[in-house]
Parts: C-alpha cells; structure tokens; sequence
C-alpha cells in the first residue's frame, strides 16, 4: 500500500484518507512497512490491499494526527516499541496511540504519560488545577472465545473434508449448544457431522440432537456448484461459567494498578477506559460498573469507560464502528468527558452479534466461517454475470466459471473476517 491509495472505503474521502497513510509512512517509515515477510499485524495491514486495511491505517492515522499535535516525543516513543519484536509492547503501543487520542478535547490538557509509566498512561488537567490520573487497557478476546474459534475452524475444516471424499458439494450447518462444551462435546459434533454429511444434498432443513448440541442442516443453495465444496457453519455457545468473573477481575486489577498511583501524583482521581471485544458481555460491564461506583462514592475512580470498536460488514458496505459507554461518579465535581474517536462511526448501541436479522445473541460465542462458490455456466453463452464478494463476518462468496467440466474461480480481494488487526 502507499499514500496514493488506489480507491477509498466508502464514507472518507479520497484525500483524507491518503493523508492518514502519508502519517502512517511517515512516522514508520516505508522500507520497514513493507519488509517482507511481514513480522508485526501492521505490516500485514500496509501491506494489503483489502478494505478493512484501509479502515484501520485511516484510524491509525488519524490517531497519529491527533497525539503528535499533543507530543510528538512521546509519539516517538510509542513508534519505538510499536517496531520493536515483543507482540505484547507492540500491541499496548498502538493501542495507547488509538486509545489516548480519544481523550484530546478543548476543555481539557491532555498529557501522556513518560515512558515506562506503570498503572496509569496518562492524566487530564481541568481548570482550577484539578487533574485524573487516565488508565486504558486493552481486554481482547478471552480464551474462551479463542477456544470456540480454534474448534468451530477445526470442526468445520474436517467435515469439509468428508464432504470433498464423499462427493457432497454442499455443507450448511447451525449447531447451538445448551451449556458449554468440553472438548470431548466439540469431538462428538465433529463425528456427526461427518457421519452426517450426506445431510448437505437435501433440499429441505434436516435436524439432529446429540448432547449437549441442537444441529439444524441448511437446505442447499440452488445456485452452488457442484465442482466444489461449499460449506458455511455457525456455532452459538453460551458464555463459560467463569467468562463474567474474568473481566470483573481484570476490571477490579486495573483500578487498583492506577489507584496505586494516585499516592504519588497530584491528581485526585482517576478514570479507567477499557476496551472489549464483540464478544463481551456489555450489559453485564454496565451493570458492574454503575454497582463499582455506587460502592465507591469517594472514589478514587470517578469515571468508567467501555470501548468497543468493531467492524460492521453486511451486504452493502464494510465500516469501522466505536461503541463507547460512559459511567460517572455522583456528585462529579468536574466536567464530564466525551470522548471522540477520530475515525469510523460512532454508535449509541453495542454491537452485538446476531444471526441475520435474529434478536442479539447475549451472553454467547458465536463462530462463524462461509465460503460458497457460485455456478455460473460459461457454456451458456454470454452476456455472463458472475457475483462474488463478502456477504457477512467471515462469509465470502466465489464465482466458479465453469466450462466442460473445468472451472476457474474468481473471488474477493477482501478476507471478511472481520478482525482488527491492530489490536491483535
């Protein structure tokens, strides 16, 4: 990728956002943005040329636009570490760019904090020389949700397998499961799927139960090929029974880190921004944070924040989304704070998962993989359409051109997933 970026995602413009990757260049530098083989998330990103790449190197920039202006020697810094080989510097450097300039406003003086600072990343002065302490953290997926992912890809790569050795061009299944699954559950699903998997050439919803797995086989599609296996699952899981205490212990961890701190500083307070992922439970953060500041009226902690930034892909468009709740102290003797983000779309709503138009799936994981592969007949003369893109998270359709029992495949550019990479 390079600043003159051949096409814009939709909602920035085109000259905007080549001055958010001329940034990005800019302070990493352009041979090490396109070293190869690739060694950190964001020379993956420079280097490709999919939508969502855009989407975060424009957030990226932007971020970079608004702390330079702040400390550029900071900046510096973070740029150091954010180049550097740990995984875990890297990522808590990025997202210190993204997650302070957050907090830049004009009734406040936003200061970062110096390098090797522990608890705290940097504090906010008011006017009548009050000031807060600011800490952010980055929670990321737990490693239950990992886990739902690594067997819900393992689980459907095998049945695709079976399906490929037993001449089935189709695989459509929805397994829901009433409690959490061991292992030893994930196994058995994978092992009736397989047995099962003559299920995808049915042309009417087929259903299996094995415990603790409700399975539903979706009809096959009239337009898939038959060169080919189509397959797309989706596996709903509830929440771990320990899901809800490890963000509580993580949350309740953080505070006391940036609570420690308040000894030694002149600040009086402290706030504490924490970013999830679409797998976090909002309504349940919410709920501890509004019972965190009731229990602890004198602080030191006077302002909670929940940040959620996705992307939002469907059908008609692919866009960078930030969901922010705020939560504040009773009797807060300064301004509130409003944070803005400084690329993407604000939403008033979380962005919870769901299948299709379906109600939002609470306190669950949801897996989900696609890909179809469209016929389209070349044999049948022209005019010839052929339509392939991304439909939804991690659901990618192709157009097989077929001609005499040979096929060609043509397929998006963009890998769908869904997954910031700067985050990881």
């Amino acid at each position: 990728m390079t600043a003159n970026a051949p096409y814009a995602p939709w909602d920035i413009p085109q000259e905007r956002l080549q001055a958010a990757l001329a940034t990005v260049e800019a302070h990493f530098g352009r041979d090490w943005l396109i070293q190869s083989p690739a060694k950190s998330p964001l020379q993956s990103l420079w280097q490709s040329n999919e939508l969502q790449a855009r989407l975060e190197l424009h957030w990226l920039g932007m971020a970079l636009e608004t702390m330079d202006a702040i400390d550029r020697v900071w900046v510096t810094d973070q740029i150091v570490k954010a180049r550097g080989k740990d995984a875990n510097n890297r990522r808590g450097a990025i997202f210190e760019i993204l997650g302070l300039a957050m907090f830049a406003g004009q009734a406040h003086r936003l200061v970062p904090a110096p390098p090797n600072t522990r608890g705290y990343d940097g504090h906010l002065e008011f006017a009548a020389n009050q000031k807060a302490l600011v800490s952010i953290k980055n929670f990321g997926r737990t490693r239950y949700a990992r886990d739902v992912d690594e067997f819900g890809m393992r689980t459907l790569q095998r049945t695709r397998e079976v399906a490929r050795q037993h001449g089935v061009p189709w695989v459509g299944v929805l397994a829901e499961a009433t409690r959490w699954p061991t292992k030893e559950d994930w196994l058995r699903l994978e092992r009736v799927l397989c047995t099962n998997v003559d299920n995808g050439s049915s042309r009417t919803l087929l259903m299996n139960q094995i415990e603790p797995w409700n399975i539903l086989w979706q009809p096959q599609p009239v337009w898939i090929s038959s060169a080919v296996v189509s397959s797309q699952m989706i596996a709903i899981v509830p929440f771990h029974p320990n899901e809800i205490q490890i963000y509580h212990g993580k949350l309740e961890e953080q505070i006391g880190q940036v609570s420690a701190q308040l000894a030694g500083q002149t600040a009086n307070a402290a706030i504490v921004c924490v970013r999830v992922d679409d797998s976090a439970s909002i309504p349940h953060l919410e709920a501890w944070a509004v019972d965190y500041l009731h229990r602890h009226p004198d602080g030191p902690v006077d302002e909670v924040f929940f940040y959620q930034p996705a992307m939002l892909i469907d059908e008609e468009r692919t866009a960078l989304s930030h969901y922010i709740a705020r939560f504040g102290r009773a009797g807060l003797q300064r301004p509130e704070l409003h944070l803005t983000v400084p690329a993407g779309i604000p939403l008033q709503k979380p962005s919870y998962l769901r299948l299709a138009n379906g109600p939002a799936l609470l306190d669950s994981y949801m897996f989900q993989c696609g890909d179809l592969y469209r016929s389209a007949n070349i044999d049948a003369g022209l005019p010839l359409e052929a339509s392939f893109g991304v439909t939804a998270i991690n659901v990618r359709v192709h157009a097989l051109l077929e001609r005499g029992g040979e096929y060609a495949t043509l397929s998006s550019k963009q890998s769908g997933d869904g997954k910031l990479r700067l985050l990881e």
